[in-house]
Formats: C-alpha cells, structure tokens, sequence
C-alpha cells in the first residue's frame, strides 16, 4: 500500500537540473528546475509541475502533474520521440486548468526541427574532420578492460569482430564502435534511438591506456 508520506517524499525535490537537460525548457523559461524521487519538476504559471517521459523504439510516452489542480496527463505514442507530447501535456493545462491559447505544437515543432538540424550540421562537421588512413597507437585488445568513474560509475570494453564494445553500468548505455581515426573508436548505440556514440582514448606516461571519454563521460582504466 502507497503511504501519503511516501508519495510526498517521491515528489519532493532532492536536486537541481540543468536547463539543457530537456530542451522544453527552453520554452517554458521557468524560474526554477528540480527533481525528485524520479521526477522532473519546475514551475508553470505559478504552479509546480512533475513530469517524466520516456521513449523505447517505435513508442513513447510522458506522464505529467498539476498537483495544485489535481491533474494528471499520460500521454502515449506509438512513434519513439514524437516531441508532440509536450505541446499535448501544457495545452492540457491550459485548457482543465490555468487558461491560454497558446499555440504550443507549432513552437516546440520549431525547437525540436532546429535541434534536429543542429545535429545534422554537428554529424557532418564531425564526418568532414576525419583523419583518413590512420591506425590505433596501440593493438585494439590494450583497449580492452574495466574503467571506473566515481561519477559516472564503470564501463566495460570487449572487442568482437574487430570493434570494441562499450557496456556502461550493466547496460545502461551500450554501443558497438569500429575505429575511426588515431584513438577515437564510433558507431551505433544498441538503442538504436540513441544515435551514435563516439569514444576516444588516451594514453598514459607509459603508453598503455589511461583515460576513456565516451561521449563526454570520462572513465579511468582499472590496472
């Protein structure tokens, strides 16, 4: 049985988080950006507001609350990240709750197309600067190994059929990346929605592996 403290705990705010961790934001310019026990919040026309999404291949979802007008909104899909679900979860709120005409499909259509093409220009600057005909300074197998992170936790990394493996926290992110060019490995995330993840290695004083960066989260290898 759920307790009343137990779901006032779930929804009381334990940190902050940053403003491009979710591009709405953008947007909605609130004044402040919590999270919970599981739960993303920040304010809208004065009133707090919880929300998670959540997105698998070829499905997604976000579930939303106006506590202080006891509303809730779920909104499902069957298309992985249809960002409509936003524009569908604040046109609620205005409509059962807080009032305004806002056109929200047509303003985070616009965030999420320009997003999409920021990435696009990203990926092919990224493609243009590649060093052709280059090779590991080291055999792919020195690669292979644990690193650890006390931020970011472990990552483990095989080789299978000339590619390295990258495993991060039992699975939580996972991809499958052939060399690129010197130290820097790329290729597909097993989530395939996760686009492709780019892994670059450094080496120590002794020339053995030292440091792994995976897309930006930075790992040391064990020894």
């Amino acid at each position: 049985m759920l307790k009343p403290e137990t779901w006032a705990e779930m929804f009381t705010p334990q940190t902050f988080f940053p403003e491009d961790e979710y591009p709405t934001m953008q947007i909605l310019k609130p004044n402040w950006r919590t999270y919970g026990l599981g739960w993303y919040q920040h304010d809208y026309k004065g009133h707090k507001v919880n929300f998670h999404t959540g997105s698998l291949s070829g499905l997604t979802a976000i579930t939303a609350q106006l506590p202080d007008e006891k509303l809730g909104v779920y909104v499902f899909g069957n298309y992985d990240h249809a960002e409509v679900r936003h524009a569908l979860v604040y046109k609620t709120f205005d409509w059962f709750a807080l009032g305004g005409t806002r056109d929200w499909s047509t303003e985070f259509k616009t965030l999420y197309d320009g997003l999409k093409e920021q990435g696009i220009k990203a990926e092919k600057a990224f493609i243009e600067k590649r060093v052709l005909n280059t090779s590991p300074s080291l055999p792919l197998m020195a690669y292979v190994g644990n690193y650890t992170s006390p931020l970011y936790g472990r990552a483990e990394v095989s080789a299978v059929d000339n590619q390295l493996v990258i495993n991060i926290n039992d699975n939580s992110l996972n991809a499958t990346l052939a060399h690129w060019h010197y130290d820097t490995f790329y290729g597909p995330y097993k989530k395939a929605w996760y686009g492709k993840a780019r892994a670059r290695f450094i080496l120590g004083i002794s020339g053995k592996v030292d440091t792994l960066v995976f897309d930006r989260l930075e790992f040391k290898k064990e020894s």
